[in-house]
């Protein structure tokens, strides 16, 4: 049974929503999950989180920074002036 991110006990401004599915901040979730199991290291909770992640969306992402964007356009340009 899964729990909206309401339910879950993050900060407000740890919460938000991405293509319509709600989603947490990943340094609040590992920090607030490390919290709750100090018999783990943050670098196990980590590897939860982007297992559980990657299983979850598929390897998708639901969002891609801007800067990323510009990169990929760059390395377009770049193609395309290497094919002509």
């Amino acid at each position: 049974m899964s729990a909206s991110t309401s339910d879950l006990g993050f900060d407000p401004e740890d919460r938000t929503t991405v293509a319509d599915t709600p989603a947490v901040a990943y340094e609040a979730v590992v920090a607030k999950l490390s919290a709750e199991h100090p018999e783990l290291s943050v670098v196990e909770v980590e590897a939860m989180v982007q297992s559980e992640n990657e299983a979850h969306l598929g390897g998708a992402p639901l969002v891609v920074p801007e800067e990323v964007v510009s990169n990929v356009e760059e390395l377009i340009e770049e193609r395309d002036q290497a094919d002509t």
